[in-house]
């Protein structure tokens, strides 16, 4: 069994539940969710060699503030499709490509 690194982001984002999580080549992948305040559409990604994690800065317009999406990993993009706001009950059917 190996040793289990925990690490406080709390000065980076922060804690969040429905959140998605995707693994793509080497790198982790967190976008969007909901904390106390807010439905968020922040991403960051972690890298595992230098265990540090950074904020994406997107290209072109974000999508929409959610929690509940899923993302996969296809290739070298990653998916993300759905998700709803809580708050206000809206539920989302679009799909967004992150290179």
């Amino acid at each position: 069994m190996e040793r289990n690194d925990s690490y406080d982001v709390s000065r980076l984002f922060t804690a969040r539940t429905g959140h998605s999580v995707v693994a793509l080549a080497d790198k982790l992948y967190l976008f969007c969710g909901s904390d106390n305040e807010n439905i968020l559409n922040d991403m960051y990604v972690y890298d595992i060699h230098t265990k540090t994690w950074s904020p994406v800065v997107f290209k072109g317009n974000p999508p929409h503030p959610r929690s509940g999406c899923k993302g996969v990993p296809l290739s070298t993009d990653i998916f993300y499709f759905g998700g709803y706001t809580y708050r206000k009950g809206e539920y989302f059917s679009d799909l967004y490509r992150y290179l």
